[in-house]
C-alpha cells in the first residue's frame, strides 16, 4: 500500500502550526464538545433524573470501573494488532495511545471527527493515511460482527426482553453471515472494502487499498472484540444494579441490550451519522427491564461513566507511552494479545 498525502485542510494545519500545539486544542476541543453534549443530554431530561429515587450500591460501581479498563484495553490491543498486520510497525503504546485519546471523539454525533482524529495522529507517527482508514474498516467490520454474535448468544438465555423476539430469526440470519465472513474472507473483504470506500469519501472523495489478512487472525480479533462486548455489558449490567435492584438474571438480557444498541450505532454510524440511534435504542429495551425514567437516564449516566473513564485512560496512555520512550523515537513492539 502506498502512502497517499494527508487531506489539503490537514496539510495547512500541519503547515502553519505547531503539531504538538495542534494536537492539543484538537484534544481540549473534543473533550469540551463530548462535555456539552452529556451536559445537553442531563439538561432536557433533567426531571425524570431528578424524579427518580436514586440509590447507590458502591460495590457494584467499584466492580464495574474495574472492569473498565480491561474491556476498553482490549479493543485498543486489538487495533494495535490491525494495524500490524497491515504493515505499520512501531511501538504498540502508541496505538493505545491514539486509540484512547480518538475515543473522547466517538462520543460526537459524527464518526468524522473521530475518524479525522485518528488518520492525523497516526500520520504523526508514519502510519499512512490509506492503512488507518482500512484498520478502521477492518475494525467496524469486525466489532459490528462480534456485537450480532454476542447478541445472538445472549439472546438464547435472556427470556425477558420481549422487543427482540420478533427479531430473533432475522438475528438467527445474521448470526450465519457471521460466520460466513470468518469462514470467507472474501465476503469479509467486501464488507470491509465498503466501509473503507464510505470512511475514505468523508475526508478524500474515496479511495481503494488492496490489503489480505489470513483468517485465523480475522477469527481471533472478532473473539477478541466478542469478548469486549460481554464486558461491556456486564459494566453495564453493575451501574444499573448500583442504583437499581438487579438479579442476576437479568444479566443476560442486559449484555443483549449493550450488543443489540452497538449493532444500530454501527449502522447508524455509517448511515446517518449514529445521531442518537445507540442511546434510543438502549433506552427502549431497558424500558422492559427497569422503571422507565432509569431507562430514560441509564443512557446518559452511561455516556457520562465512559467519558470520564476516558478521560482517565487517556491520560493512563499517554504517559505510558512517553515513558522511557526517546524523543521523536517511539521503540519497536508488539501487543502479546493482538494476533
Amino acid at each position: 500500500m502506498g502512502e497517499r498525502p494527508l487531506p489539503r485542510a490537514l496539510q495547512g494545519l500541519r503547515g502553519r502550526l505547531n503539531p504538538r500545539l495542534v494536537r492539543r486544542v484538537a484534544i481540549a476541543a473534543v473533550a469540551v464538545a463530548s462535555a456539552a453534549l452529556v451536559a445537553v443530554a442531563v439538561y432536557r431530561n433533567w426531571d425524570a433524573l431528578r424524579s427518580y429515587p436514586w440509590r447507590l450500591d458502591a460495590r457494584m460501581a467499584i466492580a464495574a470501573l474495574l472492569l473498565y479498563p480491561i474491556a476498553a484495553g482490549i479493543p485498543a490491543l486489538v487495533w494495535g494488532g490491525i494495524l500490524r498486520q497491515l504493515g505499520a510497525h512501531h511501538d504498540y503504546r502508541q496505538d493505545v495511545r491514539i486509540f484512547f485519546t480518538t475515543s473522547l471523539a466517538r462520543r460526537l454525533p459524527t464518526p468524522l471527527w473521530f475518524l479525522a482524529g485518528r488518520t492525523y495522529l497516526c500520520h504523526e507517527i508514519g502510519v499512512p493515511m490509506a492503512t488507518t482508514y482500512l484498520a478502521t474498516a477492518i475494525e467496524s467490520v469486525l466489532l459490528f460482527l462480534a456485537a450480532l454474535a454476542v447478541l445472538q448468544s445472549s439472546l438464547v438465555l435472556a427470556s425477558d426482553l420481549v422487543l427482540l423476539r420478533p427479531y430473533r430469526p432475522a438475528l438467527a440470519v445474521l448470526t450465519a453471515v457471521v460466520v460466513a465472513c470468518i469462514a470467507s474472507p472474501r465476503l469479509l473483504h467486501r464488507g470491509v472494502d465498503w466501509v473503507v470506500r464510505r470512511l475514505a469519501r468523508r475526508l478524500t472523495g474515496g479511495t481503494s487499498i488492496a490489503w489480505h489478512i489470513g483468517r485465523r487472525h480475522l477469527a481471533l480479533w472478532t473473539a477478541w472484540y466478542a469478548v469486549a462486548w460481554l464486558l461491556g455489558g456486564v459494566i453495564l449490567f453493575l451501574l444499573l444494579a448500583a442504583v437499581h435492584p438487579l438479579a442476576l438474571r437479568r444479566l443476560p438480557g442486559t449484555v443483549a441490550i449493550w450488543a443489540a444498541s452497538g449493532v444500530l450505532g454501527h449502522i447508524a454510524a455509517l448511515t446517518i451519522g449514529g445521531i442518537g440511534a445507540k442511546e434510543i435504542s438502549m433506552a427502549a429495551l431497558l424500558a422492559t427491564m427497569v422503571p422507565a425514567p432509569l431507562a430514560i437516564a441509564a443512557p446518559i449516566l452511561l455516556r457520562l461513566w465512559c467519558y470520564v473513564n476516558d478521560l482517565l485512560w487517556f491520560g493512563v496512555a499517554s504517559w505510558w507511552a512517553r515513558r522511557d520512550a526517546p524523543s521523536g523515537a517511539p521503540k519497536g513492539g508488539s501487543p502479546p494479545s493482538a494476533g
